[in-house]
């Protein structure tokens, strides 16, 4: 396959206004090369407008997840973004990483290839700003995006021609959602804000915010809700999933989403 990104789009929307559309990007990772499903949204106006790439968790798009994924872009949207929601997994015939620490830690490898392709198809559009686009994830995709904040990237996924085709860092600003704590890196070359929840047991905010310490480079901040769980920012009650407590907190959602914003905001180029 070629190293070039390929991009088709199934419905066009470049001369449409506050639409949606549904397309596909064509990821070179490997043996886990695959066309990669995503949704768009735009404002209305004509641009160019700054843009946010949105990457799941460990589930994928299905259910809450989808509908969380959804309002946040809903929110972008309104607040003058673009917003495009990757699918990294219904591709690739994947339902779950959640449970697999193997299957986790391949996914976290060609989400990082999917994430820049992403990056370089909102860049080709005319109506996003190239220079502003920013990425968001949800716990495994907000591992991917904390690990996207170092630049360059990891040696294993080096011998791309996109992935090394520049020196600078890939995003404006990085926002991650409950990331795991080891996969934020010790020199960020890219700002992060992480937003977790006081009471996450699957990956601990304490350890996001105790990595303050060591963490050197770009701007680096972690906000932390009391009474929050992992899912914090999703439409679903608390409840037990793969042993671990997981739910919604609208209040907490509600105020990530605006602190998120802000970050973005504060670091566009």
């Amino acid at each position: 396959m070629s190293r070039n990104l390929v991009v088709i789009v199934i419905i066009s929307v470049l001369a449409l206004v506050g639409c949606r559309s549904m397309g596909v990007i064509e990821s070179d990772a490997g043996q886990h090369d695959t066309k990669i499903r995503f949704s768009m949204r735009l404002p209305s106006g004509e641009g160019p407008f700054p843009a946010v790439i949105l990457m799941h968790g460990c589930s994928g798009l299905g259910g809450a997840v989808g509908r969380g994924m959804a309002r946040h872009a809903d929110h972008l949207v309104d607040a003058g973004f673009v917003a495009l929601i990757l699918d990294s997994f219904t591709s690739r015939g994947i339902a779950s990483t959640c449970t697999s620490s193997r299957k986790a830690a391949e996914s976290t490898l060609f989400r990082q290839y999917d994430a820049v392709h992403a990056l370089r198809y909102l860049q080709g559009l005319p109506n996003v700003n190239p220079q502003n686009v920013f990425l968001m994830g949800q716990s495994e995709g907000g591992g991917v995006a904390a690990k996207l904040a170092a630049h360059p990237l990891s040696s294993s996924v080096k011998g791309d021609a996109l992935i090394e085709a520049s020196g600078e860092p890939w995003f404006p600003a990085i926002a991650a959602y409950y990331p795991w704590w080891p996969h934020v890196p010790k020199w960020l070359d890219t700002p992060l804000r992480v937003l977790s929840g006081e009471k996450d047991d699957w990956t601990p905010s304490q350890g996001c915010f105790w990595h303050k310490a060591v963490v050197k480079g770009a701007p680096y901040e972690v906000e932390i809700y009391e009474d929050a769980h992992h899912s914090f920012d999703l439409p679903m009650p608390v409840q037990r999933y793969v042993s671990y407590t997981v739910g919604g907190h609208p209040a907490a959602a509600a105020d990530s989403r605006k602190k998120m914003i802000a970050w973005f905001r504060k670091h566009m180029r």
